[in-house]
C-alpha cells in the first residue's frame, strides 16, 4: 500500500513519486502514463506535501495531483484542472502548494504568479489569480514557496523577495526588505502564526 505509517515519498525530477518503506526499503513508483489521463502529471515533481485529511498533494512541471489515503485511488489534474482536459489553471508549470482549508489551496504557478483553486470533486476551479510580470501585481520571477500566517495571510516567496496578500489574495505588498540587497527566496516557513 502507498499510505501506511513507515512510508516516505520522494519527489523526483524525471522519475516521478518513489515511496520507501523504511523498514523493507522496498520502493514503488508512481509515473506519468500518457495512457491514462489521470495519471502523475509529470515525472518532474517539484513539491510534496500531506494536507489535513491526509492527502499527498504534488506539484509537477505539469499540474498537480492529488492521492487519497481511502485506498490509495489517485486523482491528478493536469495544468487544466480536470483530468484528461485542456485549461483553466494559468500554469501548469506548479512549483507549491499550499493547502488552506480541505477543499482550497493555493498554487505556485513558476512564473505565472499564485492561484486559488477550489477542489470540487474531480476538478479544481480557480478562483483567484495573482499574476506576475511587467505590468502585473507580482514582479516577474519564479514563485518558489508559499505560507499562510496567522490571520491566513498569504506570503509569497519568489526570486525578487517575499510578498503578503490577505487571506483572500487581495491587497498584495512587498515586505520590507534590507536595502540595496538582491534577495532570492526559495523557502518560507510559518510556525505558530510566525514567519
Amino acid at each position: 500500500p502507498l499510505f501506511r505509517s513507515g512510508t516516505i515519498w520522494l519527489g523526483t525530477l524525471g522519475a516521478g513519486i518513489v515511496s520507501v518503506d523504511e523498514k523493507t526499503l522496498e520502493t514503488h513508483r508512481i509515473t506519468h502514463d500518457a495512457a491514462y489521463p489521470t495519471s502523475l502529471p509529470s515525472d518532474s515533481v517539484v513539491v510534496l506535501l500531506t494536507d489535513a485529511a491526509g492527502s499527498v498533494w504534488a506539484g509537477t512541471t505539469q499540474g498537480v495531483g492529488r492521492a487519497n489515503p481511502d485506498g490509495g485511488i489517485l486523482t491528478f489534474f493536469g495544468g487544466t484542472g480536470v483530468a484528461g482536459q485542456e485549461g483553466r489553471i494559468a500554469d501548469s508549470d506548479i512549483t507549491s502548494v499550499l493547502p488552506v482549508r480541505q477543499d482550497r489551496m493555493w498554487l505556485g504557478l513558476n512564473a505565472g504568479g499564485v492561484e486559488l483553486v477550489s477542489l470540487e470533486g474531480a476538478e479544481l476551479q480557480p478562483l483567484k489569480h495573482i499574476a506576475a510580470g511587467v505590468g502585473s501585481p507580482l514582479p516577474g520571477g519564479q514563485i518558489n514557496a508559499l505560507a499562510t500566517g496567522a490571520d491566513g495571510s498569504l506570503y509569497i516567496g519568489t526570486t525578487n523577495w517575499v510578498f503578503r496578500a490577505d487571506a483572500d489574495g487581495s491587497h498584495l505588498k512587498a515586505l520590507p526588505r534590507p536595502p540595496d540587497t538582491p534577495i532570492y527566496v526559495d523557502g518560507l516557513l510559518s510556525e505558530n502564526g510566525t514567519l
